[in-house]
């Protein structure tokens, strides 16, 4: 698997499939992020989120990764 290094700016090789690598991201098992962009480097764990619960955590004002108040809530435009 091939994947870009924004921080870097170059391509780097990664042995494995996507899933492995995704997992290894959120592990932090990498020597560095791979990706340059380190919000979910080493996080341990992801979920998903679809558009609506996203945009409901957002309105009631908690950050909607951590359930955590959110400093920027009501500076979003959902409409």
């Amino acid at each position: 698997m091939l994947v870009w290094n924004r921080g870097q700016g170059n391509w780097s090789r990664y042995d494995v499939g996507m899933v492995e690598f995704l997992r290894r991201h959120l592990a932090g098992a990498f020597p560095a992020c791979p990706l340059g962009d380190t919000y979910l480097f080493g996080r341990g764990a992801a979920m998903y989120l679809n558009r609506t619960e996203h945009t409901r955590r957002v309105r009631s004002g908690v950050d909607p990764w951590t359930g955590e108040p959110d400093p920027y809530a009501g500076m979003y435009n959902y409409g």
